[in-house]
């Protein structure tokens, strides 16, 4: 910016959103806490933001509570559908939007990925992180990269100076 007239500087103090929290525990599969690991990201191909959380459960028919990542997407970023995915079999189902129960962090989608099967990135796994790619968001392989240590928490971010993940 080469010159500025007439500009006035002025901040607007932050508000929260009334119909927080807009990520909800709606099914069965989340009925303990929905927690996000990830950052929502935009897809411009799509116009849509997609995120994936960790969804709990408490014990139920006779089973232990359970862990698993659940899948939703959003237009605006405020109003979130969770689609039946049918890819993981919940308690005999796999009318859910489920896509496993291993813990996947850290998704980032790449748009300058020249492999559609790996526009979507992520770590796998809780005490060792496993690299991970995606074509959609919702069906992941591993890379072959080998996993690396790590225990409750970790970050994956891309650089976009240096063009490497960290």
């Amino acid at each position: 910016i080469e010159k500025m007239q007439g500009l006035e500087r002025k901040l607007h103090p932050a508000a929260k959103y009334a119909g927080n929290p807009v990520l909800k525990g709606e099914h069965r599969w989340e009925d303990i806490a929905v927690q996000t690991r990830t950052p929502p990201q935009w897809v411009p191909e799509e116009k849509v933001w997609k995120t994936w959380y960790v969804a709990s459960e408490r014990p139920w028919a006779g089973e232990p509570g359970a862990g698993y990542m659940g899948y939703a997407f959003s237009s605006d970023g405020i109003h979130w559908e969770k689609p039946m995915l049918g890819v993981y079999n919940y308690h005999g189902s796999k009318q859910n939007n489920l896509i496993g129960n291993t813990t996947l962090e850290n998704v980032v989608y790449d748009a300058h990925e020249l492999e559609a099967s790996r526009r979507y990135k992520g770590l796998a796994g809780t005490a060792g992180r496993v690299p991970v790619v995606s074509a959609d968001g919702i069906h992941w392989k591993e890379t072959g990269a080998p996993k690396f240590k790590s225990s409750d928490e970790a970050f994956m971010t891309y650089d976009e100076t240096s063009g490497q993940y960290l």
